[in-house]
């Protein structure tokens, strides 16, 4: 993360909001270290489904960002593509003051249109919708 202030500055790339440990299996074990929320269920992003889960993923996340960038991050990108109905509908929508978030992207390939749903944008993923420098120019145009 010594890059990203640079490089955020600079605007070769945004640094956004991923999630602040993507709800990893792995992760959140108090004797490695990893505190966790009680009762966390753990295996991805499709369970986390509760206001203080989507604080943590999110907001803090965002929070972390910000000391190292300087800028709160404007988007979010569901790790692995998964979310949950919770994250999407109950926090997404009403939470803006605390999220800052204008928009979440989920993995399901597509243009963003006007009737896109903007807590879950639609997005093409590298090696799964195209794998060369000219499949990308031809979603683009299309």
């Amino acid at each position: 993360d010594d890059w990203w202030r640079e490089t955020d500055l600079r605007g070769h790339i945004a640094i956004e909001n991923h999630g602040w440990d993507h709800n990893h299996p792995d992760l959140g074990h108090p004797e490695l270290g990893h505190p966790d929320l009680a009762g966390t269920q753990r295996g991805g992003f499709h369970t986390v489904d509760t206001e203080a889960q989507c604080l943590q993923q999110v907001v803090a996340a965002a929070g972390a960002i910000e000391a190292i960038t300087g800028r709160w991050p404007r988007y979010f990108a569901y790790p692995f593509g998964e979310s949950s109905t919770y994250i999407r509908s109950e926090f997404f929508p009403p939470y803006t003051e605390a999220h800052g978030c204008r928009a979440a992207l989920g993995t399901e390939p597509g243009p963003v249109t006007a009737s896109s749903d903007r807590w879950n944008l639609p997005r093409y993923v590298c090696g799964r919708d195209w794998k060369s420098s000219q499949e990308l120019l031809t979603l683009i145009d299309a």
